[in-house]
């Protein structure tokens, strides 16, 4: 992984960037946070499942496939974690099923893509959110692990475990 060779100016300079915020999103922040009752030394419960949904609006998923994704969540769930996807549909079944912490996001934004600029407030606070936690456990269908957790996890060396099914 090239990402761990950071060079350590740039990866203090990247740190105080995502620390310092405008009181108005401080603000914004801290309530979504608060809201989410998360104690210090909080962890993310990560999913990574895929553009079908997020970017393309498909949802591909076979109820075999969620009830597998529930089963990865039930395994790793914690009382003091916030759990975050990519799939809206998934995120509903984990709210309404198990009542996990999550932010109620309408629409998932995707950094990557310049149609999404309206919806990234709520991915930044996300990623943030991330990027304070003190531990993070991650599935993704890709082969690889989503740059939205690992790029926290190398900047503030947060512990990572990819899970598999």
């Amino acid at each position: 992984n090239n990402y761990k060779n950071i060079c350590p100016e740039f990866q203090k300079y990247l740190c105080k960037i995502f620390q310092d915020m405008t009181p108005k999103f401080r603000l914004f922040y801290d309530n979504i946070k608060c809201n989410l009752k998360l104690r210090n030394n909080y962890s993310i419960l990560h999913f990574r499942l895929g553009d079908h949904y997020m970017v393309h609006n498909n949802i591909l998923y076979t109820d075999n496939e969620i009830e597998k994704y529930k089963l990865l969540y039930e395994q790793h769930k914690d009382e003091n974690q916030l759990t975050i996807s990519d799939n809206k549909p998934f995120k509903d079944v984990l709210f309404s099923q198990y009542n996990a912490k999550m932010l109620d996001i309408e629409h998932i934004g995707h950094i990557g893509l310049t149609d999404h600029k309206k919806y990234l407030r709520y991915t930044l606070v996300e990623f943030l959110l991330v990027f304070h936690s003190s531990k993070i456990d991650t599935y993704s269908i890709y082969p690889w692990t989503s740059g939205f957790v690992t790029i926290p996890a190398i900047l503030k060396d947060i512990p990572i475990n990819t899970l598999s099914l």
